[in-house]
């Protein structure tokens, strides 16, 4: 299980990135 909570991490870092971005 421990994939999911690495996606949900890279998830996470996605979002920000893109909220920055969109900044």
């Amino acid at each position: 299980m421990r994939y999911w909570s690495v996606y949900g991490e890279l998830m996470q870092v996605t979002s920000i990135m893109v909220k920055l971005g969109e900044n």
